[in-house]
């Protein structure tokens, strides 16, 4: 009877654990699909040898509100963009060091600057149309590719008691059927 009575114990422990831990090892770990934020604050710059653009975008993670300030270079991660891949970010401080280049909005005006760089952005759809000396260089879309979560604090401290967590219930679930 005693080793019922701890069996119960233990399992409410382990349910109420799990409940804390995000429902099992592979919850805190799983994929998040990341995406530009509802208001991206798109800003653009012309790089230093003037062959690429650095983007500079505000992101969310998942269902998450928080959003953080990324930047990479256009021209080199297009390929990427297209597949749904994460770019190789940039750090959003080196816009400051660039040429920026004007962004309007689409509902604003329709026509690009015969000279430099100019870009049209459409916020609600998180694309941009790019123009160059007048000529249309083309149409691009913020990145939106799947990744793993960051590495909190609280992710990697709570992953050793949901791995537990999950081994103690395999564990419980393997006693109980040896006992029947």
């Amino acid at each position: 009877m005693k080793l019922a009575s701890a069996l119960a114990t233990l399992g409410a422990f382990l349910v109420a654990s799990r409940i804390l831990t995000g429902c099992a090892t592979p919850a805190l770990w799983a994929k998040k699909a990341y995406r530009p934020a509802d208001h991206p604050r798109l800003a653009l710059a012309l790089g230093q040898d003037g062959k690429d653009v650095l983007v500079c975008y505000d992101e969310r993670c998942g269902k998450s509100s928080e959003v953080r300030r990324r930047a990479y270079w256009l021209f080199a991660n297009t390929a990427k963009a297209d597949k749904r891949v994460k770019p190789e970010f940039a750090s959003p401080a080196a816009y400051h060091r660039l040429n920026p280049i004007a962004v309007l909005d689409l509902a604003e005006t329709n026509a690009a600057p015969a000279e430099g760089y100019c870009a049209l952005a459409d916020p609600g759809s998180g694309s941009f149309h790019l123009w160059r000396d007048s000529n249309d260089v083309g149409i691009f879309s913020l990145p939106v590719y799947d990744g793993a979560p960051p590495a909190t604090f609280w992710r990697v401290g709570l992953t050793p008691v949901a791995a537990a967590t999950d081994a103690a219930i395999v564990g419980l679930c393997c006693m109980g059927q040896a006992a029947h």
